[in-house]
């Protein structure tokens, strides 16, 4: 059972969310945040399967 600030449904979550809501970030002179990605870039295609099977494709004889 979630505690009363952690239930979605209950009415001190939503005074949680909304006194989130209200407070504003103060002006902060000198602060820049970059807008780039961080990585970069590889000659290499991403590994968007498990390394396992990758390995089993890369193993299996091409036909």
């Amino acid at each position: 059972m979630p505690s009363p600030a952690t239930d979605p449904d209950g009415p001190e979550y939503a005074e949680m969310l909304q006194a989130i809501a209200e407070r504003t970030i103060p002006h902060r002179p000198d602060r820049h945040e970059p807008r780039a990605r961080k990585r970069r870039p590889k000659p290499h295609p991403l590994l968007q399967v498990p390394r396992k099977q990758a390995r089993e494709a890369l193993m299996s004889p091409l036909s």
